[in-house]
């Protein structure tokens, strides 16, 4: 009896490690964790297709085919949100109000000024103006100098006793001087004047107005709002426990659990 050959996709890919590299895939996946995980999985169980051409051809198409479904479970398993609040709703919405009509406006405006004013002014300047000034100077200088010059022999010492009066120069001298100014001048001065000024102003302003305007008015309101929290059917243990649950879904098990199901064979070595 013959031995039958057994293929694993641990053989395949160590017969040609690029088996993976064009599984399409989820971009929240890890290219190269997926493919440790699916070897480390998949290595004792037998393959459905023993062609490694075909087998990579196969995977290629398959999770092209397979990608939307992954990619929206793992979209929704990203989703961010408050596990215990079980009611979260936006509203955005505009009111319009409109204003149609015709608004009509007449009037007349008159406006009369009389203005008269004389205007008199009658003045006089008079006046007398008279200035002396008196100014006196005297000065006197004198002035008495003597002058003396001694002289000592030729073997004589420096004292006062030794020494012989030269020369003597005697100035005296008197010098003054005496002076007197007077200045004296009066005058009169006298004006006088007369002004006589009119003025009129006569104005008159007279105005009609007739405005006739068709009214089309919109005004808009806008509205936001953000609802959110628990609107009492659920219990915050309850929604704890779901959480619990929706944690313990994980797209890198999904993924293997489907590739075993198309791929692998319940039967291992």
């Amino acid at each position: 009896m013959g031995v039958k050959a057994n293929l694993s996709i641990w053989g395949m890919y160590v017969r040609n490690d690029t088996i993976f590299d064009d599984m399409s895939i989820p971009t929240q996946v890890d290219r190269s964790i997926l493919k440790d995980n699916i070897l480390e999985e998949c290595s004792e169980m037998q393959l459905l297709y023993t062609n490694w051409d075909f087998l990579k051809s196969v995977i290629d198409s398959w999770s092209a085919r397979m990608l939307p479904t992954w990619q929206r479970i793992a979209n929704a398993l990203d989703l961010e949100y408050n596990p215990i609040e079980n009611y979260n709703r936006n509203e955005d919405y505009f009111d319009t109000i409109k204003h149609t009509g015709t608004e009509n406006s007449d009037g007349a405006y008159t406006s009369v000024k009389d203005t008269d004013t004389d205007l008199s002014n009658t003045y006089a300047d008079s006046g007398t103006n008279s200035n002396t000034r008196n100014t006196s100077e005297n000065e006197t200088n004198t002035n008495d100098i003597t002058t003396t010059e001694k002289v000592n022999g030729f073997n004589g010492d420096l004292t006062s006793q030794s020494m012989q009066p030269k020369s003597q120069q005697v100035t005296d001298q008197d010098q003054g001087r005496t002076g007197q100014i007077a200045e004296s001048a009066s005058g009169t001065t006298s004006n006088m004047g007369n002004k006589h000024d009119v003025f009129t102003d006569d104005t008159t302003i007279r105005d009609e107005n007739h405005d006739l305007r068709t009214l089309n008015l919109q005004d808009t309101y806008e509205h936001h709002a953000h609802l959110y929290g628990n609107i009492g059917v659920t219990t915050s243990q309850e929604m704890v426990e779901a959480e619990i649950k929706v944690a313990q879904h994980n797209i890198y098990t999904i993924i293997i659990d489907d590739f075993k199901k198309k791929f692998c064979l319940s039967v291992y070595f």
